[in-house]
């Protein structure tokens, strides 16, 4: 990306099933120097980008790539739906002279799922005792 541009984008989908279980996605990110992540348009996760994002636009301060950094994401604010969910990312590379490395954010999802809840009824306890939850 030398004498070229400063971001990169990539988009993909992800199917998912039982939404309403899903309570958070771990996602595990090896950049250079900032991205941008959108699960379904939404912002899911930032790190490193200006505070005015524009198509064009550079991470403020270096970060070397090599080492995964983990991140936790709420899901219900991504608005999840059961079938395909689209994933976008907006790779961001500080300004500096002659740079030609670039990492580009690599994802590894999974899910936590959320306990199913529990009832006295879902239980089915004896008279007089009480229910395990």
């Amino acid at each position: 990306m030398q004498n070229s541009y400063s971001t990169i984008y990539l988009r993909s989908t992800f199917e998912c099933s039982n939404k309403e279980l899903i309570n958070e996605l771990t996602v595990l990110a090896d950049y250079d120097d900032g991205f941008i992540l959108w699960i379904n348009g939404e912002v899911a996760l930032s790190r490193n980008v200006p505070s005015v994002l524009e198509y064009n636009g550079f991470a403020p301060l270096n970060h070397e790539s090599g080492i995964g950094e983990v991140f936790n994401v709420e899901a219900l604010p991504l608005n999840l739906v059961d079938g395909i969910n689209y994933i976008a990312v907006q790779g961001l590379l500080v300004i500096e002279t002659n740079l030609i490395d670039f990492i580009a954010l690599w994802t590894t999802y999974c899910v936590r799922i959320r306990p199913p809840s529990r009832s006295p009824a879902d239980i089915g306890h004896r008279r007089g005792q009480s229910p395990l939850v």
